[in-house]
């Protein structure tokens, strides 16, 4: 995007101020209509909003986009979705990512990991586990990093000796079959 062209957008954001995607959005619209060239226009103001601190903003402008089936560049989401982390608003970044992923934008086995490692860290292992299950759901392969990380976090609540549970699952077992060296996780279990 040419610079005058941003510094406008970041402009037009600054003045109408946060919750104004929809007014700034409809204005776009009107005025340059659907024309292939001037799609990038959507992506130049999610970044926009994004950089005034303005994410629900940018999210508002994706759903408005993909309401009206314009697909706004990849880089646009994934700018949103690191957004979110950096706010540490992980369910958010999830709920989002998903999203994105049945809009038909391609599934990065990296997101899932990052999501998956973000909240193992806080300790909700219910949702890191339904992560890394969906991460096959996309047509991707879980790798040694999403079965560590996985594997780090039930270590690191303790919950992966619990045999009583349901929470000794999938990855333990799927981990042993394939031959996943993950005895590193495991070893932290007892040190």
């Amino acid at each position: 995007m040419l610079p005058e062209a941003k510094s406008l957008l970041q402009t037009i954001v600054s003045r109408k101020g946060k919750d104004s995607a929809s007014v700034v959005f409809a204005t776009i619209l009107e005025t340059k209509g659907t024309q292939r060239s001037d799609l990038y226009v959507f992506d130049g103001l999610i970044n926009a909003y994004l950089e005034s601190d303005s994410v629900s903003d940018a999210i508002q402008c994706f759903r408005l986009s993909k309401k009206r089936k314009i697909r706004v560049a990849f880089d646009a989401c994934k700018n949103i979705l690191e957004h979110l982390m950096k706010l540490k608003s992980f369910k958010l970044a999830w709920e989002f990512h998903k999203e994105i992923l049945e809009f038909g934008y391609p599934a990065s086995l990296y997101f899932f990991n990052i999501l998956m490692h973000k909240f193992c860290k806080e300790g909700e292992m219910r949702v890191a586990q339904s992560i890394f299950d969906e991460i096959r759901k996309w047509g991707l392969r879980p790798s040694v990093v999403s079965f560590n990380t996985l594997m780090n976090g039930y270590v690191s609540c303790s919950i992966l000796l619990n045999f009583q549970g349901k929470e000794l699952r999938s990855p333990f077992f799927e981990a042993l079959w394939l031959g996943i060296p993950f005895w590193r996780s495991l070893a932290s279990y007892f040190s």
